[in-house]
């Protein structure tokens, strides 16, 4: 008796011609994927199969899965080219990559589902990223082509990246364009990060004639993270509220690290204190973000 394949709630498998077919998207199978987002994978790479697709982000961004020559790729496209594109590699890390982490602060975490991202996509310098698994929370590492650097922040199954000078520079929305030019910020480059969950967030890095500040907005455009405008500034670790310094003490990779500065910014979603941990002989920066009763928001690590 021929058994029938099980359908998940992950994607739809689907085999297309090069002029592509009809594609459903079951977890929101009211909203069809138009016909021309399933026909962008093949029309670009002939011969392209076994493609899965499901919508990220309503009528405008969609991912998708697909194999090609053999090798397997993970995708992100809107309604009218590939933005982002990504070779699955199921291979482990490079062991230069392994050691530079080992002998660093965010040592002791476990690599996985490692990738390449590929020219046509809008992407920065760091193109071979992974899945890093440290003190039981999910990460985003990543470095450039030649390991010179590491960069680790929360994970990000899609992150399209752009700059003052790159072709894609207008994909922010106007708010924060408008935000920027209130405050008479000029932006330098940015990130349009998606999780797991297709939560979205803006991560802008701006300047002053002076001084480099980066901005993060929600899906709403509303200011979640910033070090720019500080209500307050703490020069010690002791200046902190009790419930952030209770939450640091128990960081124990931070011992290696020296406290170079705190903040308090009251944003458009709450109040939310920064601090900042730095190794000048190790070149090593981390980022942390605390809601007022300690609760971590955002860490962000690299290391030059």
């Amino acid at each position: 008796m021929k058994k029938k394949l099980p359908v998940t709630l992950l994607a739809l498998a689907i085999l297309l011609s090069i002029y592509g077919c009809k594609v459903e998207d079951l977890q929101n199978a009211d909203q069809p994927i138009p016909e021309s987002v399933t026909q962008i994978i093949p029309s670009q790479f002939s011969g392209a199969e076994d493609i899965l697709i499901k919508t990220v982000e309503k009528d405008s961004l969609w991912e998708a899965t697909y194999s090609l020559n053999g090798l397997n790729y993970f995708t992100a496209t809107d309604r009218e080219q590939i933005v982002y594109n990504a070779l699955i590699t199921n291979t482990p890390a490079p062991d230069n990559v392994l050691k530079y982490i080992e002998n660093s602060t965010i040592a002791g975490g476990t690599i996985d589902n490692m990738k390449v991202i590929q020219p046509n996509s809008f992407a920065n310098e760091f193109v071979n990223y992974g899945e890093y698994l440290f003190q039981g929370k999910q990460y985003r590492i990543m470095w450039d082509r030649h390991m010179f650097k590491i960069r680790l922040s929360p994970h990000s199954k899609i992150l399209l990246a752009g700059s003052s000078f790159s072709p894609n520079k207008d994909k922010l929305p106007s708010r924060i364009k408008q935000y920027l030019s209130d405050n008479y910020l000029s932006m330098t480059g940015y990130e349009i990060r998606y999780d797991n969950n297709n939560n979205k967030l803006y991560h802008v890095v701006a300047k002053s004639p002076t001084t480099i500040y980066w901005i993060r907005f929600n899906a709403q455009q509303k200011i979640v993270g910033t070090n720019f405008s500080p209500d307050q500034l703490f020069q010690t670790r002791d200046e902190l509220p009790a419930a952030v310094k209770n939450t640091l003490q128990k960081q124990t990779f931070l011992s290696n690290l020296k406290f170079s500065g705190g903040r308090r910014n009251s944003t458009e979603t709450g109040i939310v204190y920064g601090a900042v941990f730095t190794n000048n002989a190790t070149a090593e920066s981390l980022s942390l973000e605390f809601k007022p009763d300690g609760t971590p928001l955002w860490m962000e690590y690299s290391r030059y």
